[in-house]
Formats: C-alpha cells, structure tokens, sequence
C-alpha cells in the first residue's frame, strides 16, 4: 500500500507542474525585418494558444478569453466603420488601452494567467495605430480558433 501511495503522489506532483512555458515578447512579436511575420497568424497563434490552454480548467477558459476577444473586436469593427480610421483609433486608444487593466483585475481573480495578460500587454505594446490594432486582433482571432481545438469551455 505504501508503495501505490508513493506512485500517486509522484503523479499529482508532476500535474501541478503541467505549465512550465511562458510567453513572452518573442513570441508576440508582430513583425519580422519591418513586416508582418509570415508566421503571425499561423505558427505564432497556435504557440500561444498552446500555452493558454495549458492553465488549470478554471483558468483561461475559451469563454473568458473569448469576453477579451469579444470588446477588441468591438472596438475593430467600431474603427474600421469609420470614414478617419486613425482618428476613430486614437479616440478609442485610452479604452483599448484599459485592456490591461481588465486583464489584470481577471488575474487576480484567477479568471486569467499570467500568460493571458502577457498576450494582451506584449499585444497592446505593439499597437500605434489602426493598422497595428487590426494586427493585433488578427493575431487574437487566430489564437482563438487554435484555442477552441485544444481547450473546452
């Protein structure tokens, strides 16, 4: 009996320590030599969605991450309805912005990880303008569709 008890313990220990990768700001990188990496959309999306999906059940699920990706499309299609798309951006910019505080009180509810807000930060970061904010949403709206194929609601 000792010796299934120490088997199981080895297995619990190992899960606990399932998310050992972290995101960083390579690996959200929109550009590569002064344009859009090729790879952005494609092998970038899916590393990111990848390490998302590696959270505890509770935490980053597609329905959370999805309430994220919901108010950046929002504010997408709110910009790219406008006549002045860098004007309707730089209004919304402060908004958009505030992003990384959502991020960060769904953090501290443990709604998010830490990698969850690495993704919108490093994100946002990059965003300057309207063309980078579409990139930027792009690059969610991607991630999102790898996301939903490796975690469940």
């Amino acid at each position: 009996m000792h010796r299934y008890h120490n088997r199981q313990g080895g297995r619990n220990h190992h899960h606990q320590n399932h998310q050992t990768e972290r995101l960083d700001k390579g690996d959200i990188a929109f550009t590569q030599d002064g344009t859009i990496d090729k790879n952005l959309f494609n092998t970038k999306a899916e590393r990111i969605a990848t390490v998302l999906a590696q959270a505890d059940k509770d935490t980053n699920s597609y329905t959370q991450i999805r309430r994220f990706y919901d108010e950046v499309n929002d504010f997408f299609e709110e910009i790219e309805a406008s006549a002045d798309k860098e004007s309707a951006f730089k209004i919304r910019e402060p908004l958009i912005l505030m992003l990384n505080s959502k991020v960060s009180y769904a953090l501290g509810r443990k709604k998010v990880d830490q990698n969850f807000v690495n993704f919108i930060k490093y994100g946002l970061e990059q965003v300057e303008d309207a063309g980078s904010f579409k990139t930027f949403k792009l690059l969610f709206e991607a991630m999102m569709g790898f996301l939903r194929a490796k975690k469940s609601k």
